[in-house]
This record gives C-alpha cells, structure tokens and sequence, in this order.
C-alpha cells in the first residue's frame, strides 16, 4: 500500500523564463506568481534525497503512523539524515535491500580483477595492461557474474526456510566460495549441505555409495586454478561481504521492489528522455499510486471509476499524456541526431532533478 509520496523541483519554467528575458522580479509578481511556483526546493540535486525522506518522515506522525524501518540501497547519507532526525521516541532501524546487496560481490569483484593488473609486451610491440586475474579458467566476466548469482542466493536463502540468524547466511555464503576453490588434492566441502539432494557433488557422493565420486579435475571450480598466492584477495572480498553487520540487515530478505514496480506505472505516463515539470509529475503520480495500491484487489474498470470517475478532462489528460509518450518512444525508435541526443541528454538531468522520491515511497 502506497502511504505518502514526495516530488520536489529546484527548477520553475515561469521563473527561468522570466530571468532568461532579464524582467525584474517585482514584490508584486512574486506575490502573485507564489501560489503557482513549481519550485519547492533550494538546494541541490544530491541533496534532495536527504531532503525528501525527511520530510516523509517528519509528517509521518499526522498520518498515525511511525516509520521505524528504512529499507535502502547502501546510499548512507539518507539514511543518516533521517537518523538524526530522530522522529520518534525509537530508532528507525536501518535494512538493506537484498537485490542491490547481493549486487555487491561482482562490482567488488571487477574492481579488484581491474586493480591487479600488469603491463605487457604484445607480438606487434604495443605495451597494453591485462588482469592477472583473467584469462581462461580464471575471474573472467562469467565467472563473475556466476559469483555474484551464488551469494545473491545465499543472501536470499530459501523462503520456506528462512535463516534464524547470520551464522546460517555466512555459512551458505562461505560454501559457495570454498566450492569455487577447492581441488583433489585440497576439498573444501565441509561448508556445503549434506544431504542426498545436495547442490555439492562432493558432499551428495557421502549420502549415495553407488554413485561414483566426481574429481574436481573432470569439472574445476570457477577460482580453482587462480594460483594460491593470489587467492587471498578473493578471501577479502568475501570477508568484508559476509561481515555480521551487513547480514544482519539482510536477515528479513526486505527488497525494492513494491516501490520499482510504481516506478514503472509512472515512467508508463511520463516519459523519463523528456523534461516533466513537478506539476505533471504530481498528477501522474496521484493517479498512478491509487492503481498500483488497488491493483490486487480492484479490476481496471473498477479503479478508473475510483481514480477518474466522470470527469471527461481527467480522462482526456491522461489520453494526452499516452498519446505524448507514444510519440516520443516512435521519434526515439526512429534514430535521432546529434542534436536530438543532447536535447534528449539535458531532458533526463532536469528529470533526474525534479524528481527524486524514488527510494522513499513509504509502503506497508
């Protein structure tokens, strides 16, 4: 359920107009333009996120309710600024999103392969830098994105088991590791489930007598010929990534995605490579967070009845506003010039600009 949403602009056209022309800004038309002024915020674009949770939070208590949970992508500085808010006469505890948690493994990954890195002579004398690391049967990109699919497991973990504590997610975490490494002449099983169904063909040989041991040289793990000495950089990733601190955030498998799936009904209606002002963003909004709310419960027709009811100008705006979008996306698909792409370029930061509630839809 959709609680309370927060748009905020530093940008007015009526404003910006007038100081491109160089008219004055009189009292008396300050006095009567405030009542229609699209601006509603002073700072900066970086600073608006901070901004905007605390407003959410700060009217919470007018609604009867209290946020006590923050859900959030790894951005501190929101956080903080609520935290020191502090609204409420107990903490708002702080959850990270597994989806972007889970995304962690394979930028820590790129980096440290793009870190390790040596200058080398090619057959036609040209001196380029390559990975030590890369290369076949070492961290190529596919190994990486096979890494990082295995903690975002591990850190989901079975819905119908849920873990009991962080011990359990660092256990599963470090068995996808240790798997990865291990050879015949040093396994490294003793992390992974044992069980006849087990995902370890290591460990499921112990519960099936008849079916003969696998080697690891018929199939090596993904890090098992990185060479030893170049091994413990690996062990560092996985270490800062299965601290106590971090996992006990993700213990409740808390995600995003309520609030991206709204997201996608409002980009449905205002196109995100064109300029939208905070007054079409706020209609589309308070039309748009009614059907993602209702949706489970109500049938299209039912909900346009609810949302639009009679009144033929809602109707048509929102016409106006599928046929505006449906022309942008046939002139984008159409190619465009250069000058289209830099227009198009400058649309997206004034987008980026006025709207940021994207991390703070309060759903329950």
């Amino acid at each position: 359920m959709v609680i309370d949403f927060e748009v905020l602009s530093n940008f007015c056209q009526v404003c910006h107009t007038r100081e491109k022309k160089k008219l004055p800004f009189t009292p008396e038309w300050q006095q009567a333009h405030s009542p229609g002024v699209t601006r509603n915020f002073n700072g900066t674009a970086s600073a608006m996120e901070s901004e905007a949770a605390c407003r959410l939070w700060r009217r919470s208590t007018t609604l009867g309710l209290r946020y006590t949970t923050f859900v959030g992508d790894g951005d501190s500085s929101t956080y903080k600024a609520v935290k020191d808010l502090n609204p409420y006469d107990v903490p708002v505890v702080k959850e990270e999103c597994v989806n972007h948690v889970s995304k962690r493994l394979g930028t820590r990954l790129r980096k440290l392969k793009k870190e390790l890195s040596t200058s080398i002579t090619t057959k036609t004398g040209k001196e380029v830098r390559r990975s030590v690391l890369g290369g076949a049967g070492q961290l190529t990109d596919k190994v990486i994105d096979t890494m990082t699919s295995y903690y975002g497991r591990a850190v989901r973990g079975d819905p119908k088991k849920p873990y009991s504590d962080t011990n359990e997610m660092s256990t599963a975490i470090w068995a996808s590791y240790l798997h990865a490494i291990s050879t015949d002449e040093e396994p490294r099983h003793h992390f992974c489930p044992a069980s006849a169904d087990s995902w370890c063909f290591f460990r499921r040989a112990d519960f099936n007598p008849d079916e003969p041991r696998r080697k690891h040289s018929q199939k090596p793990g993904y890090f098992s010929k990185i060479p030893k000495k170049e091994s413990h950089p690996h062990n560092k990733v996985y270490t800062d990534l299965t601290s106590r601190d971090l996992l006990s955030k993700c213990l409740k498998g808390r995600t995003q995605n309520a609030n991206e799936s709204l997201h996608s009904k409002v980009w449905q209606k205002v196109a995100k490579h064109k300029f939208s002002g905070k007054c079409r963003v706020n209609y589309t909004l308070q039309n748009g967070h009614p059907r993602a709310t209702t949706s489970a419960f109500m049938t299209p027709t039912s909900w346009d009845t609810l949302a639009l009811g009679k009144s033929p100008s809602k109707s048509s705006n929102l016409v106006i506003l599928d046929k505006e979008c449906d022309r942008s996306f046939q002139q984008s698909s159409t190619g465009t010039t250069g000058q289209q792409k830099r227009r198009e370029k400058r649309g997206r930061m004034k987008v980026h600009m006025v709207l940021v509630f994207s991390k703070y839809i309060i759903l329950h």
